[in-house]
């Protein structure tokens, strides 16, 4: 079979709407790479790999209107109200948990979130280190900022530890540790079900758990996390069975 027929046969197994959605991942890719690059001063078309030249001008015409449109993309971070639109959607679609104005996810669904975020968390990285598999990652999306939640085994535990927290400040490019090991006062990953995958063997017992102690302690929650001291009293006042992994 000559390749222009497995091409066309490849092609037509594949929908309109799929073809649309990964060219337009592949757009933002470009707009991601280009944004990033832009707070290092931007990059020559020169400098680019040959493919990467091709594709800037398959999509785009030109760097200098590819170059524009990331320009667009990194100020729209500007945009707050657009941003926490996106984590909205974000956590509807499971990618993660919605706190106020900061969204937590774990790092392998860090690139699965909507464009302006997923630039949001790249400058984190550029600023810092890689997100990791088992990171979870806090976008603050009000103040600009990004912290790597190192937890003391979240995949064996109702109720991960939160061992310390690296928070990288966009605007000074500060990287500041936080150490909780060593103190008194215990922090916790509350609703872990909003980070898990749905797959997950335990999921649909840790989703009930959560919806017991939501239910018989909304007030703690109400604006932000509880000092785990005010959870705990409450889960053994209304004996909430916490789930063994």
């Amino acid at each position: 079979m000559s390749y222009n027929r497995l091409s066309r046969l490849a092609l037509s197994q594949i929908s309109i709407s799929e073809l649309k959605h990964v060219r337009e991942a592949f757009v933002d890719e470009i707009l991601i790479f280009l944004a990033i690059n832009k707070l290092g001063g931007g990059v020559r078309y020169g400098e680019l790999p040959p493919k990467f030249q091709v594709d800037v001008k398959a999509h785009f015409g030109s760097l200098k209107r590819a170059n524009e449109e990331a320009e667009r993309l990194l100020f729209s971070l500007s945009d707050k109200d657009s941003l926490l639109s996106a984590a909205v959607d974000a956590e509807r679609a499971g990618l993660g948990h919605l706190i106020g104005a900061k969204l937590r996810c774990r790092g392998p669904n860090c690139d699965k979130l909507p464009k302006s975020l997923r630039l949001f968390y790249k400058i984190g990285e550029r600023l810092h280190r890689s997100v990791s598999s088992t990171d979870v990652v806090q976008l603050h999306l009000e103040t600009n900022k990004m912290t790597y939640m190192i937890v003391d085994q979240f995949e064996g535990s109702a109720l991960p530890r939160l061992l310390s927290r690296e928070i990288v400040n966009f605007s000074n490019q500060r990287v500041d540790e936080v150490l909780h090991v060593n103190k008194k006062r215990v922090n916790v990953i509350y609703q872990k079900s909003k980070l898990m995958d749905a797959t997950d063997p335990m999921y649909e017992e840790q989703c009930k758990f959560e919806e017991e102690f939501l239910g018989a302690c909304p007030d703690l929650f109400d604006d932000a996390e509880p000092r785990f001291d005010e959870f705990a009293r409450c889960v053994m006042k209304h004996e909430i069975k916490i789930p063994v992994y």
